[in-house]
C-alpha cells in the first residue's frame, strides 16, 4: 500500500481523532493508554504496508508489512516485554511467536481484575473496553500455516447503537477494510477502521461485523488489557526454579544464570525498556530489575 497526498492526509486526521478518542478513555495513565497512543501514532508515519505473515517493520521509514499477530506483538515486544513474554497457549504449538489463538488463550487465561498475576487482565463486557485494549477472535479449526484468527487493538470506546450493537474504532493489519477506513480500497496491511459487536445477556461479545457491508460473524471473542506489575510478583512464564533468582542483586542474579548455564537477558532495568526479539524460547531467562535487584523473572 503506496501512500499519496491525499491518503496521507486523511491518514494524518484519522490519527488526531484516534489521539482524541484515546485521550478521553480513562485507560490512558496505565501501559494500556501508553499502548493506545503508541499504535494510533503509528498511523501518522505510516508510508507503506502490506499484509503477509512475515513480519518487515521499519518505523523510521514507516514501512510496515505484517499480518495482525506480528503488528501487536512488534508493538508488544518493542515497548512492553514482559506483557509480550507472557503470551501463552497450548494450542498452535509449531508456533515461533504469538498468533491470533495465542492471544484469545492468554486473554481467556487472565484474571478479572488489575491485581491479577501477570500484566494482562481480562475484560469481559465489551462496554468496558477502553482504547489501548486488545481483542482477539480464533478460528474453530488451527492449522499450521493458516490463519489462527484475528487480533487487533482497541482505538475508541465502544458506543451502543440503536440496534443495540457497539461500534468502536480499532488498528489492525488485515486483508480487508472495514468502514471508514484508513486503507486505500483495494488495499491490505496496517490501519484504522470501524467494526461492530453484538454481545450476550452477560454484555460479552458474541459476534461481529467487520464492517458497515459485512455479514455477521460469530467466532470466539476475547479482550485483554495490559495492568501495571508491582512488586515482586510472579508472572505466569515465571517457572519455580526460578524464583531463587527474585531478590537477588542484578550482578548475583547474572553470576547464578552463568553458572548455571542458563541464557538469560535483562528486559527492564529501573524503568528503561529493553526490546526483545519475536521469537521465543523456554530455556531463556528474562529479568526485570529494580533497586538493582531482581524484581521478576520470566521465561521466553
Amino acid at each position: 500500500m503506496s501512500m499519496n497526498g491525499k491518503t496521507s492526509l486523511s491518514l494524518l486526521l484519522a490519527g488526531l481523532f484516534l489521539a482524541q478518542d484515546v485521550s478521553a478513555g480513562a485507560n490512558t495513565e496505565g501501559p494500556g493508554g501508553r499502548f493506545a497512543s503508541l499504535v494510533s501514532a503509528l498511523l501518522n508515519d505510516l508510508k507503506q504496508s502490506t499484509y503477509q505473515g512475515r513480519t518487515e517493520i521499519d518505523e523510521k521509514r514507516g514501512i510496515w508489512n505484517c499480518d495482525c499477530s506480528g503488528l501487536m506483538s512488534y508493538m508488544l515486544r518493542n515497548h512492553f516485554p514482559e506483557a509480550y513474554l507472557t503470551l501463552d497457549g497450548e494450542e498452535a504449538p509449531w508456533r515461533s511467536r504469538p498468533l491470533a489463538v495465542t492471544f484469545y488463550e492468554s486473554f481467556l487465561a487472565a484474571g478479572n481484575s488489575d491485581h491479577s498475576i501477570g500484566p494482562w487482565m481480562r475484560i469481559r463486557r465489551f462496554e468496558d473496553a477502553l482504547p489501548g485494549d486488545v481483542l482477539a477472535w480464533r478460528k474453530d479449526g488451527i492449522v499450521k500455516g493458516k490463519s489462527t484468527g484475528h487480533v487487533l487493538m482497541i482505538a475508541s470506546s465502544p458506543v451502543q447503537e440503536e440496534d443495540g450493537r457497539f461500534r468502536v474504532r480499532v488498528i489492525d493489519s488485515t486483508r480487508g477494510i472495514h468502514a471508514n477506513d484508513t486503507r486505500p480500497e483495494g488495499s491490505f496491511g496496517v490501519g484504522a477502521g470501524d467494526m461492530w459487536f453484538t454481545v450476550d445477556e452477560d454484555g460479552e461479545p458474541d459476534g461481529f461485523y467487520v464492517s458497515d457491508t459485512a455479514s455477521k460473524s460469530t467466532r470466539p471473542v476475547a479482550m485483554g488489557r495490559m495492568v501495571r506489575v508491582s512488586g515482586a510478583s510472579l508472572s505466569k512464564g515465571t517457572l519455580r526454579e526460578d524464583e531463587k533468582f527474585i531478590g537477588l542483586r542484578k550482578s548475583a542474579a547474572i553470576e547464578l544464570a552463568r553458572k548455571s548455564e542458563l541464557k538469560f537477558r535483562i528486559i527492564e532495568d529501573e524503568g528503561k525498556v529493553f526490546p526483545v526479539g519475536l521469537s521465543l524460547s523456554d530455556d531463556r531467562l528474562n529479568f526485570v530489575i529494580s533497586k538493582d535487584r531482581v524484581l521478576r523473572v520470566i521465561r521466553g
